[in-house]
């Protein structure tokens, strides 16, 4: 270019001196685009959690682990999993947490739970709550599970939601406040994962590195060999991590999480059992077909013989996803139906005796509970109209306005007059005004005629 333009051509080593003094911020803005340069040099605003209460915030994310595991002793499927882990800002302490195939809204129910739920029994359930949540903004945190069927944006991100339905968070008294998108610097959990679990992960078999040029050579062979663990292998494993993370000083507090927690003296509190309940229940809005409702997929059904009334109509389904071996129907205004089992799938040319007696049972209960239906309705109706028919008060008979002829000439109504007579002669309160019934014929002619004279003096 030099050459060509005729200019000064600089050497090699000045133009790279030149080139060295470019910021490492332009550089990166440059060559990696604004997500890298938002990550690697972007402006952070530093945050006082030593100066909150235990309890007084609770951060919750997902993280996936650079390990390989095996789904069970089958050694068939192999995944990285998820933990969704949820940590008190204040001592550093994880109070809960949950490792699965995919982070979702029910990996956060149970990190909830687990984090929430201390102490049960038939009576009581206590635990400890935090006042609010600090929670990523993906899709997985905003579901109506969680916060109910609607949601605003208001300053720094919370969430509010609409009166009508609540979320599982407002049940509990839990402020949710969401971080900004894309802004994963804005978790303070988020640092703590570099300790607990991934220092740990390294020493496994199967561990990949966190990026495909870190990956060790020894994977291929300990997946050849199936010296992976499994999912519940690894579950079993995550508590004693977790404990030796607890019992190590934290450089932010100067002291131990489980030391930090033990000092602020907080004690369980009980907690609404049915509130509880409901954080662990999924919730759908499904149709009730004929052979019942399907909320798991096609492979698992569920039927009572009390949805025989809502057959091709939309019920809401409730479910725990510990145990799908019943799940709860409402109506859509709330009202519960029934607690639906699962019936098992009959398996073409091998049905038994006892499922077609089980089939046969059902198809007969749901057109009992039908022709009941209508049976009750016309009870119903009867007693209804009875009791109305009892309270009704007799309706007045209508006053007939009345009018009467004397010599020919019509005269004026009777009943009226009368009321008229009464206003004037300075009476208290006007007489009432007669009826068909109050007067025979020789009364009425009597009273036209002493109205007619009446009526006659006054116009003189």
């Amino acid at each position: 270019y030099c050459q060509t333009t005729g200019t000064y051509c600089p050497s090699i080593s000045t133009v790279r001196r030149d080139i060295e003094r470019v910021p490492p911020s332009v550089l990166c803005l440059s060559r990696e685009g604004a997500d890298a340069y938002k990550r690697k040099f972007g402006p952070v605003t530093r945050r006082d959690l030593n100066s909150l209460p235990v309890d007084a915030w609770w951060c919750i994310d997902h993280r996936q682990f650079d390990l390989l595991v095996y789904e069970d002793d089958r050694h068939e499927k192999m995944f990285r999993p998820w933990l969704t882990a949820i940590m008190d800002l204040r001592s550093r302490h994880f109070v809960g947490w949950h490792i699965g195939q995919i982070p979702n809204s029910t990996s956060i129910a149970q990190a909830l739970y687990s984090a929430i739920c201390q102490e049960t029994d038939e009576d009581r359930v206590r635990g400890f709550l935090p006042r609010n949540l600090y929670m990523d903004d993906g899709k997985d945190y905003r579901s109506a599970y969680l916060h109910g069927k609607t949601w605003k944006w208001q300053d720094l991100g919370r969430v509010e939601a609409s009166e009508e339905v609540k979320g599982v968070l407002h049940h509990l008294g839990i402020t949710p406040v969401h971080a900004l998108p894309y802004s994963p610097q804005s978790k303070p959990i988020e640092p703590n994962f570099r300790w607990i679990p991934f220092r740990e992960e390294r020493n496994l078999p199967g561990w990949t590195g966190n990026s495909e040029q870190r990956r060790p050579a020894k994977l291929s062979g300990e997946i050849l060999r199936q010296e992976l663990l499994t999912l519940p292998g690894l579950i079993s494993q995550f508590p004693a991590w977790l404990s030796d993370h607890h019992t190590h000083e934290h450089s932010g507090i100067g002291c131990t999480p489980l030391d930090a927690r033990a000092a602020a003296g907080v004690q369980p509190v009980e907690i609404d059992r049915k509130a509880l309940w409901l954080l662990l229940m999924k919730s759908k809005p499904l149709t009730v077909h004929r052979d019942g409702i399907r909320p798991l997929g096609q492979s698992l059904s569920f039927w009572n013989d009390a949805l025989g009334l809502h057959v091709n109509q939309k019920v809401q389904v409730r479910w725990d996803p510990r145990d799908v071996s019943k799940v709860y129907c409402f109506t859509l205004g709330g009202e519960f139906i029934c607690a639906a089992n699962n019936i098992p799938l009959s398996q073409m040319g091998e049905t038994t005796e006892a499922e077609y007696q089980a089939a046969a049972s059902r198809r007969k209960a749901a057109k009992k509970a039908v022709k009941g239906y209508v049976e009750e309705r016309r009870i119903a109706s009867g007693i209804i109209e009875a009791v109305k028919t009892v309270k009704r008060r007799q309706p007045e008979v209508e006053e007939v306005p009345m009018r009467a002829v004397a010599n020919g000439e019509p005269v004026r109504m009777i009943g009226q007059m009368d009321h008229m007579a009464a206003s004037m002669s300075g009476g208290s309160r006007p007489k009432p005004l007669p009826t068909f019934y109050d007067l025979s014929m020789e009364e009425m002619f009597k009273r036209a005629e002493a109205l007619k004279q009446k009526g006659d003096a006054d116009e003189s």
